[in-house]
């Protein structure tokens, strides 16, 4: 479990990743907390909105994986090596977080991410304006690691995870959309995917999380999904919610989620 507290408004918030079990309110003090993939079972009142959030799982204790990829993929991984892609571990100082930060700005709006649902995407950390900020991942900075793929010099992709105790997540793919030929590009980010899932078993996580995929195969989105099937896999449902215990503070939660439902 990972969990991130902030105050807003006066209260504190928590948003709190893959929980599972009984809810207990002890557990859980902030006057809100945002559940992300999460497996609770929590009293309905207390749950001031919840939704499906579908994603895949690769178990990274059992079975060959490299066997698990596509054909496709791995030609592209393979291909990537004797290209010469290298790959840079990223330090956690504020000028690498500030980078990457901005090359992802710049990969989002080239992208035209904004008219994406980041519940879609599975970026609950992310502010409303779904701009990854250097505090959000100030906010995790033991639970991430930025790996960055290079061309020579010129930088081509980057992949960042989370993870808990439990297992690894796929974060956030940002690839340098200028650069030609695109094949190459498609390379790195294959291989960047593929050393983050090895890596996770040589550390020992039980679960590699591929953070969100699309189940409609006529969403224009559904390229990130094929992507990440090529990889193995097999499909989880979990929950997203917001839940409100004391009872003072839902009702005040419900007053203000009128009034923004109606402005």
């Amino acid at each position: 479990m990972l969990t991130v507290r902030r105050s807003k408004y006066f209260l504190d918030h928590e948003t709190v990743w893959f929980a599972s079990g009984d809810y207990d309110p002890k557990l859980y003090p902030a006057a809100v907390t945002y559940f992300r993939q999460h497996r609770l079972s929590i009293p309905r009142k207390f749950v001031m909105s919840s939704e499906p959030f579908s994603t895949l799982f690769l178990e990274l204790s059992t079975g060959d994986l490299w066997k698990g990829l596509s054909w496709t993929t791995r030609y592209d991984i393979n291909r990537g090596a004797r290209d010469g892609i290298r790959f840079v571990e990223s330090q956690k100082d504020t000028s690498s977080i500030v980078e990457f930060c901005q090359r992802h700005s710049i990969f989002r709006k080239a992208k035209d991410l904004s008219k994406t649902k980041a519940k879609s995407l599975g970026k609950s950390l992310l502010p409303r304006n779904k701009v990854l900020l250097p505090r959000d991942l100030e906010a995790v900075k033991a639970y991430w690691s930025l790996n960055s793929a290079f061309m020579k010099d010129i930088w081509l992709a980057d992949l960042l995870v989370i993870h808990d105790d439990d297992r690894t997540r796929m974060w956030v793919i940002t690839n340098n959309l200028e650069y030609n030929p695109r094949s190459i590009v498609g390379y790195a980010s294959k291989s960047l995917v593929w050393r983050s899932i090895c890596d996770a078993k040589r550390k020992g996580f039980a679960i590699y999380d591929f953070g969100g995929v699309i189940l409609d195969e006529n969403d224009p989105r559904y390229g990130v999904t094929r992507f990440k099937r090529s990889f193995g896999g097999y499909l989880v449902t979990e929950e997203n919610s917001i839940v409100v215990c004391n009872p003072i503070f839902r009702a005040g939660y419900q007053i203000a989620s009128r009034v923004r439902y109606t402005m």
